[in-house]
């Protein structure tokens, strides 16, 4: 067990509904880590930016200074109406009364991670918005608009990200896959119990990766992740029978190894109370399928731990190419695991 100021970001997140006042417009999904991990002083943020999205409307503040850090993706700085393109290391701060004006924008096609941190709120701390004169109305009568600020000449960009203007919406658009058993579909967040089920047994992650799930918590902060790689076009199913398509038994997968390498790794976890009837096999070779069809993927391949004899019969049975055994090649659950690789190869 680990001490309680220790914790994942997704199991922080908040829901995907964060709008300004009168606005139906999407921001960034926060996952306050510093105030969930005990931090009283300073915010610090995980903010995930779906591809046209912005972490807030353009704004200034007066007395709390802020930073950004990119964790992952490629967004871009908006600064005082100018676009600033970021790449993950990029670090950038916003010193208090300077007047920089500011949001961040993601106009890629990949999900953005940024590590968001500032001051906690002071009651002394007032904010002025370039762009949205309603904002600072609303500012005006709760007594904390920044009427003086140092104004600077703004640049041409209007501050929306390019996916709005362009009418495309920031989401994902997975399909519903079948086999002559089963029904592979998008995880849905009502989905987390049905999740919590399976996925608290530790018999089926005994072999896995991933440890037991101990609260519904868990299983929602692993759909949000879910959510979060559909928008990269990762592709992970929820595995349904055909005669009950509305409870998810377990999860198939694929990942990229290496995009450039043109390869990818599936996984796969089923409930305890479904196995042995071949189930994870039929999934797996309609999601291969799937893969073949849709992706510019030249290698397939799987891995288990070396004591997992029946995923190693299963991958067999399926006609993977046994390539040999991994010493040491993966360090999971604090020791070393050897792993038996398979793959198949686009002929």
């Amino acid at each position: 067990m680990r001490p309680e100021f220790i914790g994942h970001y997704t199991e922080f997140m908040d829901d995907d509904n964060s709008t300004y006042p009168g606005s139906d417009e999407l921001l960034a999904i926060g996952s306050a880590v510093g105030k969930k991990l005990g931090l009283q002083k300073i915010g610090i943020h995980i903010e995930t930016l779906y591809p046209g999205r912005r972490t807030s409307w353009p704004h200034a503040e007066s007395t709390e200074e802020e930073f950004a850090f990119v964790i992952e993706g490629n967004p871009s700085a908006w600064i005082d109406g100018n676009l600033y393109p970021l790449r993950p290391g990029d670090f950038v701060a916003f010193p208090s009364g300077t007047g920089i004006t500011h949001t961040f924008i993601n106009n890629s096609n990949h999900t953005a991670r940024l590590l968001v941190g500032g001051e906690r709120p002071k009651s002394d701390n007032r904010i002025y918005y370039p762009l949205n004169e309603s904002q600072n109305q609303v500012r005006r009568e709760r007594g904390d608009f920044w009427d003086d600020i140092p104004l600077k000449t703004q640049g041409p960009h209007d501050g929306i990200p390019d996916l709005q203007k362009n009418g495309r919406p920031a989401t994902w658009n997975l399909p519903v896959l079948e086999t002559k058993r089963l029904i592979l579909r998008p995880f849905e967040m009502s989905d987390a119990p049905a999740v919590f089920e399976y996925a608290k047994n530790p018999n089926v992650s005994r072999l896995l990766i991933w440890e037991p799930h101990k609260t519904l918590a868990d299983s929602q902060g692993f759909i949000k992740f879910i959510h979060q790689t559909y928008l990269d076009n990762v592709p992970t199913f929820g595995i349904c029978l055909k005669e009950n398509p509305e409870k998810v038994i377990g999860s198939v997968g694929a990942m990229w190894v290496s995009q450039k390498n043109k390869i990818m790794e599936l996984g796969v976890a089923l409930g305890e109370d479904y196995w042995g009837r071949a189930l994870s096999s039929e999934a797996m070779l309609r999601l291969v399928e799937f893969l073949w069809q849709r992706y510019d993927v030249l290698r397939i391949q799987s891995q288990c731990k070396a004591e997992n004899v029946q995923s190693k019969r299963m991958m067999e049975k399926m006609g993977m190419t046994y390539e040999g055994l991994l010493k040491k090649n993966l360090f999971c659950k604090g020791t070393s695991w050897d792993m038996e690789m398979f793959s198949f190869t686009r002929n």
